[in-house]
């Protein structure tokens, strides 16, 4: 006979559940370790080690794989930059919802368009 089942949920991560992390070329020894580098900040920076939401790591991945901001993702990212230094409990929850989607939107170079920013909404601080 056998006790009872346990049922195992996964653990949420937050924001960090929804992010499309990018392909890289594992040849590229300097790809791997700027990517690496981004990804441990934006983990960091999201798993709750801060308590508060920083631009940095996507300064950093834009910089360094040379991805511009365009008309399409020109606004999402004023927002995350409007959103610095901001405590993720200052955020209202509808805005905090939105952090993975504009953080996708902008390392995609618009190629990630998640429907919460199809909003005319998603461009105005709430």
């Amino acid at each position: 006979m056998t006790g009872p089942v346990a049922k195992r949920f996964p653990i949420s991560r937050g924001p960090l559940d929804h992010i499309a992390w990018p392909l890289i070329d594992p040849n590229n020894d300097q790809e791997v370790m700027l990517f690496n580098k981004f990804q441990r900040e934006l983990t960091e920076h999201l798993s709750g080690c801060h308590s508060h939401f920083s631009i940095c790591p996507i300064d950093g991945f834009l910089k360094s794989f040379n991805i511009a901001l365009t008309p399409q993702t020109g606004p999402s990212y004023e927002l995350l930059s409007k959103m610095h230094c901001v405590k993720f409990q200052d955020m209202p929850p509808r805005l905090y919802a939105k952090l993975p989607h504009l953080i996708n939107h902008v390392i995609s170079g618009g190629q990630i368009v998640h429907p919460l920013l199809t909003d005319q909404n998603v461009i105005e601080a709430e």
